[in-house]
């Protein structure tokens, strides 16, 4: 706006001629010049203003705040080993101390006795046969542990440990596991949180923690499992992974860059997502918490 303003500014030929209208053009030349070069420092002081405003530098603060435990390198206060009222005892030896845990939370809600997407099983035995081979696959060294909600709540059927007979697991499951009851996500969430927390005091913190669920379906009423997870993602070190089966990607448990989020859609997709768990975990030694 001020250089056109100044563009047509007249000549010295064009102010003399004629005499009588020089002095009132001039003073609005004037006037439009003033006014160009204020409305240019206004709309300079605005920029800036817009580019540091406070509201933004909250805002940017505030979402800074709210990141992930696993961003915060200085945080230190995952596990809790003060809280000593579960009698828990921590792990003498450096093998012990540094083992990865996976605890699997299987949903076994009324809706994994459909045969959708399961190839003419029922989601619940192409998830048992998905998991068995997760099993025989995955390290020896590390810890495992199986959950289920099922009729329900939440159940836990092996405890995070590393001789457990998975084979013998397995067979017990197919046998006596009948798919039943609604699907509580929030309160199989904090259930497998704690029992990773307390395998966590043993271990010192130290160590890797997997909180790996299988489900089908969507939250039962009451049951929007989003609080615990942000819990979780905020205040602790666990790794999240998600296996939506049969469900796509429209699911609350879909949060990119916090959880990993996988879909299945039949069993082998399913028995695909499983081992990719084990793919994407990182190796650990005792040089890597050294000072």
């Amino acid at each position: 706006m001020a250089r056109k303003k100044r563009s047509g500014r007249k000549t010295k030929t064009q102010i003399r001629t004629p005499k009588k209208r020089s002095g009132m053009s001039f003073g609005k030349i004037i006037f439009f010049i003033a006014f160009a070069v204020i409305a240019y420092n206004i709309f300079n002081d605005t920029s800036s203003t817009t580019q540091t405003s406070p509201a933004e530098e909250v805002a940017v603060d505030a979402s800074l705040n709210q990141g992930s435990y696993a961003l915060r390198g200085s945080t230190n206060t995952w596990p809790d080993i003060q809280n000593t009222k579960n009698n828990i005892v921590p792990y003498s030896n450096q093998k012990d101390l540094l083992a990865k845990n996976y605890y699997i939370v299987l949903d076994a809600s009324g809706s994994m006795k459909e045969t959708t997407c399961a190839d003419g099983k029922t989601k619940m035995k192409a998830s048992i046969d998905a998991l068995e081979q997760f099993l025989q696959g995955a390290p020896k060294d590390a810890n495992y542990g199986l959950s289920v909600f099922h009729q329900g709540s939440f159940k836990e059927l092996v405890k995070l440990n590393r001789q457990t007979d998975w084979k013998k697991a397995m067979q017990e499951l197919r046998q006596k596991l009948v798919p039943d009851g609604g699907t509580p996500l929030a309160s199989a969430t904090k259930a497998a949180q704690k029992k990773l927390e307390e395998q966590g005091r043993k271990q010192l913190g130290y160590g890797e923690y997997n909180l790996v669920l299988i489900t089908d379906g969507m939250a039962g009423h009451g049951e929007d499992p989003k609080a615990a997870v942000d819990l979780i993602l905020q205040n602790t070190p666990l790794n999240l992974s998600v296996i939506g089966f049969c469900i796509g990607e429209n699911n609350v448990l879909n949060q990119p860059g916090y959880i990993q989020y996988r879909t299945a859609t039949d069993p082998k997709s399913l028995k695909e997502s499983l081992q990719s768990v084990l793919a994407e975990s990182p190796d650990f030694n005792v040089s890597d918490f050294s000072q």
